[in-house]
């Protein structure tokens, strides 16, 4: 198997949280909140831009987070980022939510609900390889597995595009 080094991100994070009960209850709560967003967002698209509904949906967004942080602890070690952390949190803003979103309700606007969340079943195909090459991630013959949803998805949008 692969080598287990300590402090190695791969080994401890497929440790941690690997496939419980409680971890697979979130996905799947998180994956009827994605479809539920997409099927509300699409009849807006139809009267809105998809970068108006982004940018209320984030206003709405920093209102909630901010009640919600408002309610933490503000001790002041936990707000410190390493120069590493602030390069993933520029990261996570700007392509992951601010580029990200506004793609989505565009893709939302022009494709049907069904192409737009079958082509996200990509992502964990290319989450997979992209680690492979930047965190030196091994290749297992597992990942032949993801031929057939890459099909899939290729026949779905060849239908219904």
């Amino acid at each position: 198997g692969p080598s287990r080094q300590s402090g190695d991100v791969r080994n401890s994070i497929s440790e941690r949280e690997g496939a419980t009960l409680g971890g697979v209850t979130v996905l799947l709560l998180w994956c009827v909140c994605m479809a539920v967003y997409y099927i509300i967002q699409k009849p807006s698209l139809v009267k809105y831009t998809p970068l108006a509904i982004t940018a209320w949906e984030y206003m709405v967004a920093v209102v909630l987070l901010g009640a919600v942080a408002s309610c933490g602890s503000w001790n002041s070690d936990r707000w410190q980022l390493s120069s590493r952390s602030w390069m993933v949190l520029v990261y996570c803003v700007l392509l992951n939510s601010v580029a990200k979103y506004p793609l989505s309700a565009m893709c939302n606007k022009r494709v049907s609900v069904t192409m737009l969340t079958c082509w996200s079943t990509l992502t964990p195909i290319l989450t997979a390889l992209l680690s492979v090459v930047f965190l030196k991630g091994d290749l297992h013959t597992r990942y032949l597995a993801s031929i057939p949803v890459i099909l899939g998805t290729y026949l779905i949008s060849v239908r219904d595009g």
